[in-house]
């Protein structure tokens, strides 16, 4: 699963931008259908990239089937 941060700015922060991570993303296991998961992120972007910004998750765990799901900071 890869996690971005779509900034209001119009940029993309990745794990490349100061992302900081808890509760190990990498280490959740193979989900069955209706299954969830939780993790937490923080990452540090200028403050004129917070208002309009969204979080996109992609799931590539399926080769050639990716999978993307975004939601709005509230």
């Amino acid at each position: 699963m890869d996690v971005e941060f779509v900034g209001g700015d119009g940029r993309t922060y990745t794990d490349t931008n100061n992302f900081y991570w808890s509760n190990n993303i990498y280490a959740v296991g193979g989900l069955y259908k209706g299954a969830s998961a939780t993790f937490a992120t923080i990452v540090e972007v200028p403050a004129g990239a917070i208002a309009g910004g969204k979080w996109r998750a992609d799931d590539t765990s399926v080769y050639g089937s990716y999978t993307t799901a975004w939601w709005a900071l509230s």
